[in-house]
């Protein structure tokens, strides 16, 4: 027996030989004489029962690789079955669940959306505080520079008009408190 003819064999488990001859559109006999290596199947044949058997052909040709393909690489996957809710409880329950994992998905992406926004616009805010809070300390510095000079001016007697800020500012003499402008 070949190796071909024991994957045949390894692929019919669980049914019969004539159930699986019929499944794969053959007469018993042929597939007897395949499993016993007595006649090699065709290309075109081997290509068929991969597909009805869902084998990967490395494996039947081979026997490389899995049996069967895994959910990863199995080329079914993504596909939609139609089963009815009396066949499958449990696809109710999980398909409920999904609808429900999805509308939290595209709730939360919302949020996501939102809080980029405003991150997004507090990030320009502080930007345009940081760029007044320095002007504002540009202004500042040159208004402390111009006060010390016309305070030193105007100590010296040379200013045109007195500071703000000069602590020896003299009170005018009426409005001193108990005396007299007139003597």
């Amino acid at each position: 027996m070949s190796d071909l003819a024991s994957r045949l064999i390894a692929l019919r488990t669980g049914l019969s030989r004539r159930e699986f001859a019929k499944s794969l559109g053959i007469t018993e006999s042929t597939l007897r004489n395949y499993e016993k290596g007595v006649s090699i199947p065709d290309a075109q044949f081997l290509a068929e029962i991969c597909k009805k058997m869902n084998t990967p052909p490395e494996w039947i040709l081979f026997g490389t690789g899995p049996t069967r393909p895994t959910a990863t690489s199995s080329p079914n996957v993504g596909v939609t079955v139609d089963v009815s809710p009396s066949e499958c409880p449990r696809c109710v329950k999980l398909e409920r669940d999904l609808e429900l994992e999805t509308k939290e998905r595209r709730e939360l992406a919302a949020d996501n959306r939102r809080l980029y926004r405003e991150k997004e616009q507090l990030l320009r805010e502080k930007e345009e505080l940081l760029r007044e809070n320095g002007s504002l300390r540009e202004k500042l510095a040159r208004l402390e520079a111009g006060h010390g000079k016309r305070r030193s001016a105007h100590e010296d007697g040379e200013g045109d008009f007195p500071s703000l800020f000069n602590e020896r500012r003299t009170i005018p003499p009426s409005s001193r408190t108990g005396e007299s402008v007139h003597k």
